[in-house]
């Protein structure tokens, strides 16, 4: 592997004029952890490209993580000014969908850095039969950007429903899907509907944040579902994520780059090469 592409990661500047962090800040139960203590340094720029990694890390995308009571834009903002000391070539804004004033939003985001690809609405979950998400989706596909789809197993018939009323636009699902519960009799289930939600060809899935389920993973414990979601997708619709610093609390940066490596061993050099840079080149226009 020349270069790596880094699909999915954070800065957190507690200290960042206007910015909040409470989920990282404070012990979060879903993580068993506090990702990003006050007695420790910021998870600035240098700190990020200082993390270890065999390959290095080429290119990042970064995904909106700021409190939801900030102006999002100031974060789009802050990752602007920080992105060339951090390799980060993609900017993931926070935009509600349902939310009245989308594209006024959506077009301050733009404004504020040319690395603006897409956006995510980690509140919209439970929303997405709304007709606002459905407008929102549409003004995204008309600008060419994309959808982090931030959602349950639960709600994926609805992602589902989405993606094929909106060929044109990018959709890319985050976390595959957070299948939290882990145990053998939960795989069919995820399984299947991510597989439905596969067949819709404008959408792709993020192999992140797999160890928010599963906090003692193994390269073992990992295995069906990171393979689960390549049988579903294909390795060109498939791309690593490193969910950092979040995922940090499980393990380091190099073993969970090792355990994807190690899982995805018996594909083809070009089909690696899709997952670890080729597949999130393409969706994020890097």
């Amino acid at each position: 592997m020349v270069g790596l592409v880094d699909a999915h990661v954070h800065l957190i500047e507690p200290a960042a004029p206007g910015l909040g962090y409470e989920f990282a800040t404070t012990r979060h139960p879903i993580f068993g952890g506090v990702v990003a203590p006050p007695e420790e340094p910021p998870w600035t720029a240098q700190r990020l490209v200082a993390v270890p990694s065999d390959p290095p890390v080429a290119k990042r995308v970064h995904v909106q993580c700021a409190d939801v009571s900030t102006d999002p834009v100031l974060e789009t903002r802050f990752v602007a000014e920080r992105a060339a000391d951090a390799a980060i070539h993609a900017i993931v804004a926070r935009t509600p969908l349902a939310e009245p004033g989308f594209e006024e939003l959506l077009g301050r985001h733009i404004e504020a850095s040319d690395l603006v690809r897409g956006v995510r609405d980690m509140t919209a979950a439970e929303r997405l039969d709304q007709p606002a998400v459905s407008t929102a989706l549409a003004a995204l596909a008309q600008r060419g950007l994309s959808w982090d789809a931030h959602c349950g197993v639960a709600q994926l018939p609805r992602v589902t429903a989405l993606a094929q009323r909106h060929p044109d636009l990018q959709i890319v699902l985050t976390h595959a899907a957070l299948p939290v519960a882990r145990g053998a009799e939960d795989l069919p289930g995820w399984q299947a509907a991510i597989t439905a939600l596969a067949a819709a060809p404008n959408v792709s899935c993020k192999l992140s944040g797999l160890g928010i389920g599963d906090h003692n993973w193994t390269a073992a414990s990992l295995r069906p579902w990171v393979l689960g979601a390549v049988e579903a997708f294909g390795p060109q619709r498939c791309l690593f994520g490193s969910n950092w610093p979040v995922d940090r609390l499980f393990s380091s940066y190099q073993a969970l780059l090792d355990a994807h490596r190690q899982i995805l061993a018996e594909l083809s050099d070009s089909e690696r090469g899709a997952i670890f840079a080729g597949t999130a080149t393409r969706v994020y226009n890097l």
